[in-house]
């Protein structure tokens, strides 16, 4: 539910004080104190409550209990900067309600426990002539996510400046986000990323540490002894992937291990 502005007559109220203290007669000096006068009583009834529109309560008493909920979920979830808004339905019950002097108090009367669940909430104004209002309310969470700036090709190399952050729904976000540059820095494009799209992890790859062709070094090891030689790869490898390599000394092909950029061990017998 959407809560729009309404005129504030206490403010508009003050406005025709100043052309009365003039038109009586008075200098511009008094006429302003006159309406400094007024408007700190504005200010006053602002503060204490007293004008206070029922809509305005419930909507901050709302926010507050989705507020605290966040807190938490997105701790365990790991949200980096979240923002909660929502939609709210009232059911059964007048949307002029008189504005409550006690604090509302809320009630969760459905059985869910999730943040991002329809949520059927009691707000009530407690004591003498009070009120209480069902609403269901849809909370959305609103991440700053990872979105690219221009194309990338895949295969290309990422890095943070191809991207900036955007705030996104979390619940239009299934496969997955970033909200860190420097997670993916250094890692390649598993797939051709258009501009604005947002960064998922089935777009992302860990960098090639050895390319179809390159030389690389072979190393060997059984127990305490180490050998090395040249060989070349005959397949893009990434860390921890099995890949063909011929060695350049015997023309045997063998699979083999990378182990950093350029490097590869021999798988044990």
């Amino acid at each position: 539910m959407d809560f729009s502005e309404k005129p504030d007559t206490r403010t508009t109220a003050t406005l025709p004080l100043l052309q009365e203290a003039l038109a009586a007669g008075g200098n511009l000096a008094s006429a302003t104190t006159a309406v400094a006068a007024a408007l700190l009583a504005v200010a006053l009834s602002y503060s204490n409550g007293a004008f206070a529109d029922s809509g305005q309560q419930i909507d901050a008493r709302i926010r507050a209990y989705l507020a605290s909920q966040l807190d938490e979920y997105a701790e365990q979830q790991g949200w980096q900067n979240p923002q909660i808004t929502y939609k709210r339905t009232v059911l059964g019950t007048s949307l002029t309600l008189p504005s409550c002097a006690s604090a509302l108090q809320l009630e969760r009367l459905d059985e869910g426990r999730g943040l991002l669940e329809r949520q059927r909430l009691q707000v009530a104004c407690p004591g003498d002539g009070g009120w209480q209002q069902v609403s269901l309310v849809t909370p959305s969470v609103l991440l700053p996510v990872l979105v690219a700036t221009a194309v990338t090709d895949r295969g290309a190399p990422l890095a943070a400046e191809q991207f900036q952050l955007q705030e996104q729904d979390v619940a239009r976000l299934p496969r997955g986000y970033y909200q860190d540059a420097d997670e993916v820095a250094g890692q390649i494009a598993k797939r051709r990323i258009r501009a604005g799209q947002v960064l998922t992890p089935n777009l992302v790859a860990p960098a090639l540490l050895v390319t179809r062709g390159q030389t690389v070094t072979m190393i060997a090891r059984q127990g305490d002894i180490q050998a090395s030689t040249a060989g070349t790869a005959l397949e893009d490898g990434q860390m921890g992937q099995l890949i063909r390599v011929r060695n350049q000394a015997s023309d045997t092909v063998i699979r083999a291990r990378v182990k950093a950029k350029g490097v590869v061990t021999t798988q044990r017998q």
